[in-house]
């Protein structure tokens, strides 16, 4: 140090001439750039005097961790400025004892001058940010402009010197004396630490660890260095893009926040990036003054250039070619620019051609990095060289050119890195749907397979995609389109004319048209507020149900998903086989009242099995009521998945064994001529003390499994329908639906088909002898109302063709096998044709 302020002169005059500032810095080769050195007006500083060196630490040239310079040998050294609260580290660290002279805070220390290390010029003591810190170094901080953020923000508050020494390719330039050639990086910064030491100017040299910036795609560190760039001003029309931004949608919401602190915190915006590709910077520099040239006339003629022969024009062709006539007899004394436009800048400037007054963007999608400012305020006023006419202008308009702004997350790889070509975890959409090289490694999904994976993820952050993700979502596609395969089966035979009317279908037929028109809504919900995620958890519920077989459904099924339960209900209220309550219902219990959705959509597609089965016969009222909600659904979810799966929605809509009319009276021959699904205000109209009602029926069928499950365990039967349920209900008004449920005249609404069982049975009482002779019982409480249950065998015996147990069977001569209902439907049905041989 070689100075104080005038009003300060007593305050460190007694140390003079021999103190010093003891800054620390992991990049010594930024020293030759130092304009200043900062401290923290809020710390306390001391200054402490070195005393003799310890004897468990000694200065070695050959140690690498921790080398002390030359000035610690010196018989006297001078006394130095630290961090108050660093002085104990420092005295171990440094091996030197450090007696405190005087203390003084940062405020102080503003103003003093020092001698700079390396050029001998002066430099301030400044004050800087909160980024001066005790929790490492030394307390002061070495500042260079030109070579970190920080410190060009303090620079410019003291008017410091821009200084960076340092050229494009990473090597020091005149500028830094004999350090001149020298990678900063290399051998640079190994001349800087020599220098210093030589000039006693290091106390101690170590190795630490600590993170520094690295460039992604080389790996290798980066430089920090102010230059020379382009800015186009938004001063001019600030404010009017803040009022635009409100009149905005913005998704997510907070985005709102950041554009808005980015718009009036921003004055100018740098569009120069030096890369070996982009669009040039028409600009000319004179050689020897690097005054820029960029006129009118000069724009106009590399704009006719470039309309004829491409960007590209700027690399190859010669300055004199680029310039217009009247500069060419100058054309030696200037250079063209190597600066390219930023390309984020370039690309929302490449929008402003189609955004004009009659015409406004509806949605503007861009990634997380890629900040909508750009957009909003590019293509409001662009000023190189000239005015650019014709732009959609934020201070002409007052608007943005955009109703909506998306926001979306960058794509990982599996494992949440970032893509890139030296790591080879690039995922190719080209692959994805056409598949690689070697098909069985690389198969190819499609297009739908890839948009399906777009919709699962919440794109507001990263996403990940990668072979098992996409095998996932290939798993999901197969069941959403091996349900509407199903569904297309049911609806083979299927003839408007045999609609049933709305007023004549069962109550559960009702339901399930009252909650497929809810599920429409909440689908319509999620593209309106482009939740796409919870579309597709919609998918992944129709896509997902059991197999069935000559005994009944898999035991590895969940009910949460809708078509499991659609199918059990179904087979049961149709074809009577017997399907394993227990297994297919274990899960319905752990069910929440969020859950119910899902389910009330699996009850609007239990009619799936009807048309396959021959147990209620083809023209019966039964089947009909089904096919008619069947054909609903069918319609219905072939259009909402259309937006996300267009190609499966194509292909079910061409095979479609019957023609949809549209309003107009015109035949829709593709699924988007068909319109989105308009709103029933009928459907809708189902009574809440219904929906409210079905809801308890679920829930007592829930319980109604867990104690044939018990029955099952006890040996008391294997089927379901081997068994007969009695229930007690406390409730009056409950006890007395379930008991019209158990003589209803529909099978779609029989309490027995519902709990897949061959009879229910409400009893009045439990004192009854029959109830106290039932060993496998349980109890369930229905809001405040408690639900006794219990199981025994079923009466009668079994039907050999819909395998529900009735005490009719053995009581028609014709058929004695059969019970009441197959013998309706086997008396009816005309006798099969002989087929005549063929010799």
């Amino acid at each position: 140090m070689v100075s104080t302020p005038s009003s300060k002169d007593s305050l460190l005059e007694e140390f003079f001439p021999d103190i010093c500032l003891a800054i620390w810095t992991t990049t010594p080769w930024t020293v030759p750039a130092n304009s200043a050195v900062a401290v923290n007006a809020k710390l306390q500083y001391a200054v402490v005097e070195a005393k003799s060196l310890s004897e468990d630490v000694h200065p070695s040239a050959g140690n690498k961790k921790k080398r002390l310079g030359n000035i610690v040998t010196e018989p006297k050294m001078p006394f130095f400025i630290v961090a108050s609260d660093l002085v104990p580290t420092l005295e171990a660290k440094w091996g030197i004892k450090l007696i405190v002279k005087k203390t003084l805070s940062g405020s102080d220390l503003e103003n003093c001058r020092y001698v700079h290390p390396i050029n001998n010029m002066e430099c301030p003591v400044v004050i800087g940010g909160d980024y001066i810190t005790t929790e490492s170094g030394t307390g002061l901080v070495h500042t260079a402009p030109g070579h970190g953020q920080e410190d060009y923000v303090t620079g410019l508050k003291y008017g410091l010197p821009i200084y960076s020494p340092v050229d494009d390719d990473g090597k020091f330039t005149e500028e830094a004396g004999q350090f001149n050639g020298l990678d900063v990086l290399g051998d640079g910064n190994a001349a800087v630490v020599k220098y210093l030491d030589e000039k006693l100017s290091i106390i101690m040299e170590e190795s630490y660890e600590h993170k520094y910036p690295y460039d992604w795609r080389t790996k290798k560190p980066t430089i920090f260095r102010a230059t020379e760039q382009w800015f186009a001003s938004v001063e001019g029309f600030r404010q009017v893009a803040m009022d635009a931004i409100g009149h905005v949608k913005w998704i997510p919401a907070q985005a709102q926040n950041r554009i808005s602190s980015m718009t009036s915190s921003r004055s100018d915006w740098c569009i120069s990036r030096q890369r070996t590709w982009g669009l040039p910077i028409p600009v000319f520099y004179h050689v020897t003054s690097r005054e820029p040239l960029m006129n009118k006339e000069t724009i106009d003629h590399i704009k006719s250039i470039i309309a004829q022969k491409g960007s590209d024009a700027w690399w190859y062709m010669t300055v004199e070619d680029l310039l217009p006539e009247e500069y060419r007899d100058t054309a030696s004394e200037y250079e063209k620019g190597t600066d390219t436009m930023d390309v984020w800048f370039d690309s929302g400037y490449r929008s402003a051609p189609w955004v004009v007054p009659e015409f406004l963007v509806n949605k503007y999608c861009h990634k997380s990095d890629h900040h909508e400012t750009e957009c909003l305020i590019e293509n409001k006023e662009i000023q190189i060289g000239e005015k650019t006419e014709g732009k959609w202008k934020v201070e002409q308009e007052g608007k943005a050119p955009y109703f909506s702004v998306i926001t979306h997350g960058f794509v990982l790889d599996e494992k949440g890195l970032k893509m890139s070509k030296s790591l080879g975890n690039v995922v190719d959409p080209h692959t994805i749907i056409e598949g690689g090289k070697n098909q069985k490694e690389a198969p190819g999904y499609g297009a739908d397979i890839m948009r399906l994976w777009v919709s699962s993820v919440d794109y507001t952050g990263d996403v990940m995609i990668g072979p098992q993700i996409l095998r996932q979502m290939s798993d999901v596609y197969r069941k959403l389109r091996g349900t509407l395969r199903y569904l297309l089966g049911n609806l083979h035979d299927w003839k408007v004319e045999n609609a049933v009317s709305y007023q004549e279908l069962p109550m559960i037929d009702r339901h399930a048209l009252f909650q497929l028109e809810n599920v429409v809504k909440n689908i319509r919900e999620g593209y309106e507020n482009y939740q796409f995620f919870k579309i597709f958890q919609s998918f992944i519920s129709l896509g997902h149900w059991p197999s069935i077989g000559s005994f009944g459904v898999n035991t590895d099924i969940s009910v949460t998903n809708p078509i499991n339960l659609s199918m059990a209900l179904g087979a049961s209220r149709f074809s009577g086989k017997g399907l394993c309550a227990g297994s297919v219902f274990k899960e319905f219990s752990s069910l929440k009242e969020s859950d119910h959705e899902k389910v009330s959509l699996s009850l609007s597609l239990l009619f799936s099995l009807l048309s396959l089965t021959i147990f209620s016969g083809t023209t019966s009222f039964t089947r009909r009521s089904c096919q008619t909600v069947l054909a609903a659904h069918l319609l219905s979810l072939s259009r909402v998945i259309a937006p996300i799966l267009p190609h499966l929605a194509e292909d079910v809509w061409q095979n479609l064994p019957f023609q949809y009319t549209i309003k107009d009276g015109s035949i829709a021959g593709f699924v988007f001529e068909s319109k989105w699904p308009s709103v029933n205000e009928k459907w809708l109209t189902f009574p809440a003390e219904e929906v409210d009602f079905w809801g308890k029926v679920l829930e007592l069928r829930t319980e109604v499994n867990k104690v044939l499950e018990i029955a099952r365990t006890g040996k008391l039967i294997g089927s379901s329908l081997e068994a007969k349920v009695y229930l007690h209900v406390s409730d009056a008004s409950l006890a007395s639906r379930l008991l019209e449920m158990c003589s209803a005249n529909n099978d779609a609404d029989a309490l027995h088909r519902i709990f897949l069982t061959s009879q229910v049975e409400v009893v009045p009482s439990l004192d009854h002898e029959l109830v106290q002779n039932i060993s496998h019982t349980g109890e369930y409480v229905v809001e405040d109302d408690r639900v006794w249950i219990g199981v025994s065998k079923a009466d009668g015996s079994k039907c050999e063709r819909c395998w529900n147990y009735s005490p009719q069977v053995g009581s028609f001569t014709e058929h004695p096998t059969l019970c009441g209902r197959c013998f309706n439907v086997v008396g009816i049905q005309p006798t099969p044709a002989m087929a005549a041989a063929i010799s």
